[in-house]
């Protein structure tokens, strides 16, 4: 073990070919990169591999890419993440810190897979804000229109979903005009609405509720 730690001192302080050809005398390239990725000389290990073991050069990126988002320089983690071979997970990072505009920047270059999600986590942050029309359109962008019915049926606006439903949701025309309906406050609205979509009954439990208030 002794011996190993003087072959890795001796290799890491001088110039890396002639480190690497150290390692190879000692068969010790494989632990040299690890112990260069261990010791954070990523640059060091980045050479080595070059040079010896350039298969390993992605696993020596990913490290190096994670390390350098873990100190929040994500430039510099996006170029690693790309040169391992893993640009989702940049586009992941830049996600998860709300920089839609670098993480689609990422997707248009190296995996255009990837814009769906990212439109569809935008989406989710515009609708947080208020921002409704934004998250409509890149929602649609996304093609998931089923998703931004979701989104305003749950915020309770009708008029939206409706127009969303009727436009690229056929199937779900009749489901949201019930529950357009059904948070009217006016029973003869609701009711006028409910048979209008062929929901009888619904219809009768609805203008039932009329008092001389609504007539």
């Amino acid at each position: 073990t002794a011996a190993k730690q003087v072959v890795l001192s001796r290799a890491m302080s001088i110039d890396a070919e002639e480190g690497v050809r150290l390692l190879i005398k000692f068969s010790m390239v494989d632990s040299g990169i690890d112990s260069a990725l261990e010791t954070q000389k990523f640059d060091v290990a980045i050479q080595w591999a070059q040079l010896a073991m350039p298969a390993k050069l992605p696993y020596v990126f990913l490290k190096n890419a994670m390390h350098w988002e873990d100190q929040g320089e994500f430039r510099m983690a996006e170029d690693a993440f790309v040169k391992a071979g893993k640009p989702r997970e940049a586009i992941d990072m830049y996600i998860h810190q709300h920089d839609f505009t670098a993480a689609r920047r990422v997707a248009d270059g190296h995996d255009q897979s990837a814009i769906p999600s990212i439109c569809t986590a935008h989406a989710r942050v515009c609708f947080q804000q208020g921002s409704y029309k934004d998250a409509e359109a890149l929602l649609l962008q996304a093609n998931s229109p089923d998703l931004l019915l979701k989104f305003y049926r749950d915020a309770n606006m009708y008029q939206d979903a409706q127009r969303i439903a009727n436009e690229y949701v056929p199937e779900k025309k009749s489901e949201i005009a019930r529950d357009r309906a059904l948070a009217m406050q006016d029973p003869l609205q609701a009711g006028s609405m409910l048979e209008d979509n062929g929901e009888h009954g619904l219809a009768i439990e609805s203008y039932l509720k009329a008092s001389r208030e609504h007539t």
